[in-house]
């Protein structure tokens, strides 16, 4: 909420303009109309919607400048920003983005240049009165975890991000932004982590050498590095690399991985 209200200000003009936050549970009928639109110049939706739940809505409404077609296609990527980077990180709609995916949601925007903007965010609602019958569908959730993982960024945001998605998921993580950190706390507790995730350019050390040296120490450790590079073959990774994601990382696609890893891993 914070993040959709300090945009919505943002695009108001400095001394005047009006913010509206609402929450309700819209009608089915409602939530299959929006299944039916398509991305266009005046409207983006990021998110998977399932037609035979309910959701509970937020809406952050605003009487602001409106969202370019150009820049409406790109608001949820990581780092992008209008800004400029004395006044944000470009990572605020990426985090909602990320929260609200990691429960199964999804998020809507509509706007108009010169007349404004609404951020739609959608909750599957869960309770006494969405008690599954013998014969209804079992909706599919994310799937979760309880396993400890170890995250190695050197973008601070970014660790920031994956905690808060992860967590959100059962994991107990840890985050660090420094390898060589990183390196020594699995050197000190090698039994103590589940799984590795690393980025691949870091200073002082690069993201495959700490996973080489971390299959060194315990070589049953699953682990994971992502690049921001062009998609890579995994069907050709090096020894240390059981798993390559293209960044920016997507949180669903991220946790399947994970699962699939930690599912198959067998300790000695």
């Amino acid at each position: 909420m914070t993040n959709l209200c300090v945009n919505a200000s943002a695009s108001c003009d400095q001394s005047r303009g009006d913010i509206h936050v609402q929450i309700d549970l819209p009608a089915s009928n409602e939530i299959l109309r929006i299944a039916g639109l398509r991305n266009d110049p005046s409207r983006y939706r990021v998110g998977i919607i399932c037609e035979d739940i309910s959701y509970a809505r937020l809406r952050v409404t605003d009487n602001g400048e409106g969202i370019a077609p150009d820049v409406l296609q790109r608001i949820f990527d990581p780092f992008f920003t209008t800004k400029g980077p004395q006044h944000g990180s470009g990572l605020g709609l990426s985090v909602c983005q990320g929260i609200v995916e990691t429960h199964d949601g999804f998020c809507l925007v509509e706007t108009e240049l010169a007349k404004g903007t609404c951020f739609s965010v959608f909750f599957p609602v869960i309770g006494e009165a969405q008690a599954v019958t013998p014969d209804a569908p079992v909706v599919s959730r994310a799937v979760r975890g309880s396993e400890h993982v170890m995250i190695v960024d050197d973008e601070l945001d970014l660790t920031d991000i994956m905690t808060i998605a992860l967590e959100r998921l059962g994991y107990k993580v840890s985050a660090f932004n420094d390898p060589a950190d990183a390196l020594e706390a699995f050197q000190k507790e090698p039994a103590a982590w589940d799984i590795v995730i690393a980025d691949l350019v870091m200073p002082k050390m690069y993201g495959l050498e700490l996973l080489e040296r971390v299959k060194i120490i315990n070589p049953d450790i699953p682990t994971i590095l992502c690049s921001g590079h062009a998609e890579r073959d995994n069907t050709r990774l090096p020894q240390a690399v059981d798993f390559c994601l293209s960044k920016p990382v997507s949180f669903p696609e991220l946790n399947r991985c994970m699962r699939a890893l930690l599912t198959t891993h067998v300790p000695n």
